[in-house]
């Protein structure tokens, strides 16, 4: 990774902690599916810790939710980044990456999918040093548009540069093949396929079988020969085997490998020091929040692959149990969290969501009960209890639920939510037959979002004198 920064005045260490607090935030309201706020949470955490490669997935998977995942981002969006495209060419002109990166993440707040953008965006953060996360870049690149060779070579490139031999063959191979005339592509192919024996034995400079032995000692012996002050990672680790009973010397080795992005190494440090500490909650939950993040990853890739390939019934499978397992481990987590922390209304809250995506309604019927007498959490308690006695076919019930919470809840505060509010009151108002109280109910809805769901339909349908559906 490089040390270029795209923000300034402060230090490192405050930037990476508001960089965390962000992604923390982010992360909460995505649970809640609060995809405007964590959007912005995620955004600010890329800007503070831009060669962070999760806090940047994350903002791209969030804002991809923002639009329902309709590849295409916001309504008329070609038009709206004409003008953001012609100035990244200019800034091309002057080699302006800082400008170029900033103006493309704006773009793609507009439009995730946009090929384009992805490998500006990829261009910019090579330059600037954030060689990963300009990897994930090219990728997305290539993904929206397959064939384009100017995505594919530096995506080729970005996988030599990681020596990422196979993935980087993969895409010459790509290359030749939509161009067999391609010489660069044809050697790479040779070269990449030589160096890949040669990096994986480790022989690049042994001449004879004693040589490789000392190659493979040296190998093993790496960050002892570094010395102090070369590698925050070294020396992180070097303090771990000085001290091998401090559990605070892995939580710091940990805490960094997680702003790198390194998750499975995080796990691996966390559970040294959940082992040495005798297994102290506290270190067990930020094991089990690097867990998760693993299995969300996972999720991410699963889901990627079914996309790309939407005729392949193992991918679609893969994603599916992906998601399932993600989801029995969260609750499994927030189950257990709640008997420790019986009073944390927000952890009452996010599990009712996961059983309410899990179809067990009774369960999250209690719990958002009582995270409603949270001020934080009553509008969106009270619409998600709401819709759980919809589906116990509890109107009545539901519809005090949505009433109490109509005085509460501004357009202003969250239009999505405002929207969801007045809609499922007017569903709940069809079901039990109160048709003037349902048009009123789609009337509101109509005044903010004309195209909302079915909304115009349904209203139209009423105030023609039909019945419910």
């Amino acid at each position: 990774m490089g040390n270029a920064t795209m923000t300034g005045g402060m230090g490192d260490d405050r930037k990476s902690q508001i960089a965390k607090d962000c992604f923390k935030r982010g992360t909460e309201a995505m649970m809640k599916q609060n995809w405007e706020y964590s959007c912005q949470m995620f955004k600010t955490a890329v800007e503070l810790v831009p060669d962070n490669l999760v806090y940047r997935q994350s903002l791209r998977g969030v804002t991809e939710k923002r639009y329902n995942n309709n590849q295409s981002g916001a309504a008329m969006a070609g038009m709206k980044l004409m003008t953001t495209k012609a100035t990244i060419k200019k800034c091309r002109m002057q080699s302006d990456w800082k400008q170029i990166a900033k103006l493309s993440e704006d773009g793609l707040a507009i439009n995730p999918w946009d090929p384009q953008l992805n490998a500006d965006l990829g261009d910019a953060l090579t330059n600037l040093g954030y060689i990963e996360p300009a990897g994930y870049c090219y990728e997305r690149a290539v993904k929206g548009d397959p064939n384009n060779k100017d995505y594919l070579r530096p995506l080729a490139k970005n996988y030599e540069g990681r020596s990422k031999y196979d993935e980087a063959i993969e895409i010459y191979t790509k290359l030749l093949r939509l161009d067999n005339l391609d010489g660069e592509a044809r050697s790479k192919i040779t070269s990449l396929s030589a160096q890949k024996t040669v990096h994986r034995g480790g022989y690049e400079n042994a001449d004879d079988i004693r040589q490789v032995q000392k190659v493979l000692a040296d190998k093993m012996n790496k960050d002892t020969a570094d010395g102090p002050g070369m590698s925050v990672q070294a020396d992180l680790e070097r303090a771990v085997r000085k001290d091998p009973k401090n559990k605070d010397n892995y939580l710091k080795l940990a805490d960094f490998l997680r702003r790198e992005g390194s998750l499975e190494k995080t796990a691996e440090a966390l559970e040294k020091a959940l082992e040495v500490s005798g297994g102290e909650i506290k270190i067990r939950e930020q094991l089990e929040d690097v867990q998760l993040d693993i299995m969300r990853r996972a999720v991410g890739f699963a889901r990627e692959e079914a996309v790309a390939d939407p005729e392949n019934k193992f991918t679609e499978r893969k994603y599916k149990d992906a998601k399932r397992e993600l989801m029995e481990r969260e609750i499994e987590i927030y189950s257990s969290r709640i008997e420790h922390y019986p009073q944390d209304m927000t952890l009452k809250f996010d599990l009712a969501l996961l059983y309410m995506r899990d179809k067990r309604h009774q369960l999250a019927i209690p719990l958002l009960q009582k995270s409603r007498g949270d001020a934080r959490r009553k509008v969106d308690s009270l619409i998600n209890l709401g819709k759980c006695f919809i589906y116990e076919k509890q109107y009545p019930l539901s519809r005090r639920q949505f009433e109490t919470a109509v005085p509460e809840c501004k357009s202003d505060d969250n239009l999505d939510v405002f929207l969801d509010l007045h809609y499922h009151l007017g569903r709940v108002c069809e079901e039990m037959k109160d048709k003037d109280a349902a048009i009123r109910s789609y009337q509101t809805v109509l005044e903010y979002d004309y195209d909302y769901k079915d909304n115009r339909e349904r209203l139209a349908r009423l105030e023609g004198g039909g019945e419910p559906e």
